[in-house]
C-alpha cells in the first residue's frame, strides 16, 4: 500500500511538474495556470493535495478504499475520528452519497414574527421582575414638595403672630414674622416689608399676602440661604446686581445703632453703602460679571455676616463687609488719588499710589482688568479704587503684590516677567530692596490662593 501511494505521489510530481512548464490545458486552449480569474490555481491544489496524501490517516484510507473497490464493496465515507481533518457533512455527502444533499432546515429567529398566542406567552417568560422604586432625587422647582406636618408647624406660627392683627402687620411687627417664621435677619424686614406694601394705602402686610408670597416660591422646608435669595431677588429674575442691595443697606444705615453717627451725613451714607455694595460682589461674585448668582450667594457667608450684624451694635467688631473702619481707610486713601476731587480716578492718579510704587505697565494692567474682572462695563470712575481697595487684600508683601491681586491667575508667565522687569527699574531707583520674578511670583500666588481668588 505504501508503494500505491509513493506512485500516485510520483504522478503526481509529474504533472505539477509538467504544469510548471506548459501548464493544464482546459477546453478552449487555456490553462488554469494561466487563468485569469485562478492564476496557479491546479498548483495550488495539486501541493495541498500532496500535502493531504502524505499524513498516515489519508495513505490508510485511501489504501482501504482501493481493496474495497478491488473486492467490489460500496464505497463509504470515513467516520469522523478516523482522520485528524474530517470532511464537513455536506462535502463527504456530496462525494460518497448517490442523491443530492438535502438544505438544512431553517430555525426560527427570535425576532421572526410568531402568532399573537405564542408572542405574548414568550413575552411572558423574558418579562423581568419590577424594579424598586427609587425616590425623586431632583426637582425642577427647587425644592423638595412639603410634608403635612412642616405645614401645619408653619401656619400654626404665621396664625399665631397674624391672628392678633386681623388688618395686617406694621413694620416692627412683621420684624418678628421674619426673625420666628423666616428664621432670617431682622435686617432683611426691612426692604421685604417695602416690597410687600408696594401700592398699599395701609402700610400693612396682610397674613394672606404674606402666606401667599411665601408659598409660591415653595420656602417653607427651604433652606436659609434660599429664602435670603428670595428676599433680595426681584421678581422675574435669577440674579442680583447692585441695584438690588440698596435697599439692605438704606436700612442698614438707617436702623443700626453702630451708624447713627451718619445721619446727618448723606454724602459719607452713599459712599458708605456703595462701598459695602462692592466688597460684597468682590467676595461672593467670583465670577466678575456683576450678576451674582444662587450657587455664588450659597457658597459665601454674606448671611453669617448678616446675622452678625444683627447681634453687635458696634459695627466695627463686623469686619466681614460691613466695617465702617474698613470703609474709612478706602476713603481716605482714595481722596488722596483723587487730586482734583471728582470722585474718579484717571490713570496718573492711579500711578502715584504708594508714592508711585505702580509702574505705568501695571496700571494700564489694572485698568484692562477692571473692566472684565470687576465687572464694570462704563466709564472708569470712583469705583475703581474704591471696589480693589474695599477688599481688606491691599497685599502688603511686595511692591509689586500690590496690584496682584487684579490679576487673579490671568497674568501669563511672560506677562510677569515684563511686569517685574520694570518693576524692579522702579524700586532701584527708589532704593527699595531688590525684587526677583520667582519671589514676586510666589509670593503674589500665596496671597491669592488665601483671597480664594482660583
Amino acid at each position: 500500500m505504501e508503494g500505491l501511494a509513493l506512485h500516485i505521489a510520483t504522478e503526481k510530481q509529474a504533472d505539477i511538474a509538467a504544469a510548471a512548464g506548459t501548464g493544464s490545458p482546459t477546453p478552449g486552449g487555456k490553462t488554469l495556470d494561466n487563468h485569469p480569474m485562478y492564476p496557479c490555481a491546479k498548483l495550488k491544489l495539486d501541493q495541498l493535495f500532496l500535502q493531504w496524501l502524505s499524513l498516515p490517516d489519508s495513505q490508510q484510507m485511501v489504501s482501504s478504499l482501493v481493496e474495497d473497490a478491488k473486492q467490489g464493496k460500496a464505497l463509504k465515507g470515513p467516520n469522523s475520528n478516523s482522520l485528524s481533518t474530517p470532511l464537513s457533512p455536506t462535502t463527504s455527502h456530496a462525494i460518497f452519497a448517490s442523491v443530492p444533499p438535502l438544505s438544512p432546515q431553517k430555525c426560527r429567529s427570535p425576532c421572526s414574527p410568531m402568532s399573537p398566542s405564542r408572542r405574548q406567552q414568550s413575552c411572558s417568560m423574558l418579562k423581568r421582575p419590577p424594579l424598586a422604586a427609587i425616590p425623586q432625587f431632583y426637582f425642577p422647582e427647587g425644592a423638595k414638595p412639603v410634608s403635612d406636618d412642616l405645614k401645619t408647624q408653619f401656619m400654626a406660627r404665621v396664625n399665631a403672630l397674624f391672628d392678633p392683627h386681623p388688618a395686617g402687620l406694621n413694620l416692627e411687627q412683621f420684624s418678628t414674622v421674619v426673625q420666628e417664621v423666616c428664621q432670617l435677619p431682622t435686617i432683611l424686614a426691612h426692604p421685604w416689608f417695602e416690597r410687600l406694601v408696594a401700592g398699599s394705602s395701609s402700610r400693612l402686610v396682610s397674613k394672606a399676602a404674606f402666606v401667599d408670597w411665601w408659598t409660591s416660591r415653595q420656602l417653607v422646608a427651604a433652606p436659609a440661604t434660599r429664602r435670603l435669595w428670595e428676599v433680595l431677588r426681584p421678581d422675574g429674575k435669577h440674579y442680583l446686581t447692585y441695584a438690588d442691595f440698596r435697599p439692605l443697606l438704606q436700612a442698614v444705615l438707617q436702623y443700626h445703632p453702630g451708624l447713627e453717627f451718619l445721619a446727618d451725613t448723606p454724602e459719607f451714607q452713599a459712599r458708605y453703602a456703595e462701598t459695602v455694595i462692592y466688597r460684597i460682589f468682590y467676595t461672593v461674585n467670583r465670577s466678575g460679571s456683576g450678576r451674582m448668582s444662587y450657587r455664588e450667594l450659597r457658597r459665601s457667608d454674606l448671611l453669617e455676616a448678616l446675622f452678625a450684624l444683627e447681634r453687635e451694635e458696634d459695627i466695627n467688631r463686623v469686619s466681614r463687609y460691613f466695617s465702617y473702619e474698613h470703609f474709612y481707610v478706602v476713603y481716605c486713601k482714595f481722596w488722596e488719588l483723587d487730586s482734583d476731587h471728582d470722585f474718579s480716578l484717571d490713570k496718573n492718579d492711579l500711578a502715584r499710589y504708594n508714592n508711585c510704587a505702580l509702574t505705568y505697565q501695571i496700571v494700564e494692567r489694572i485698568f484692562e482688568e477692571v473692566g472684565t474682572w470687576c465687572g464694570f462695563r462704563s466709564s472708569y470712575t470712583a469705583n475703581v479704587l474704591v471696589e480693589s481697595a474695599s477688599q481688606p487684600c491691599i497685599c502688603q508683601i511686595c511692591i509689586f503684590a500690590q496690584s496682584a491681586f487684579w490679576l487673579c491667575g490671568r497674568c501669563a508667565a511672560h506677562q510677569l516677567q515684563q511686569l517685574v522687569t520694570e518693576q524692579q527699574n522702579a524700586v532701584a531707583q527708589q532704593r527699595h530692596q531688590d525684587l526677583s520674578t520667582s519671589s514676586c511670583a510666589a509670593k503674589s500666588l500665596a496671597r491669592l490662593q488665601r483671597l480664594d481668588c482660583f
